[in-house]
């Protein structure tokens, strides 16, 4: 009868031991989650300098034969003038290149005659 007593003395104190890890395990989850949202929101927080207090830029106009965002003007992509080369190479049909730094998967902006990267 002792011997009894002891294994479900036992049993009952491992069931409480699991039952107590296992309700734990979201707030474990819950404060780890909290910890990486206050390390992403370090990361991007930006002093901020004199000239973020001045006043905000004048809008530009944009036109269709402007690429202004990514996927043209209509996000098609697709540009409107039919006079652009099908074809080109490290010498032909290259107006101008510059090299970028890392593997460069932006898209580029066209405003006027000002190229953004």
């Amino acid at each position: 009868m002792k011997r009894r007593n002891w294994h479900l003395t036992t049993l009952a104190l491992i069931l409480l031991f699991g039952l107590i890890l296992w309700r734990g395990r979201y707030r474990i989850q819950s404060f780890l989650s909290n910890v990486a949202d206050q390390q992403k929101q370090q990361a991007f927080e930006i002093e901020r300098t004199e000239a973020d207090h001045g006043s905000p830029a004048e809008p530009v106009a944009v036109t269709e034969n402007d690429w202004p965002w990514w996927r043209g003007f209509q996000h098609n992509n697709h540009a409107p003038d039919s006079s652009l080369p099908l074809t080109w190479n490290e010498t032909e049909n290259i107006l101008w290149k510059v090299p970028i730094a890392g593997r460069g998967h932006s898209s580029p902006c066209v405003l006027g005659d000002k190229i953004f990267l």
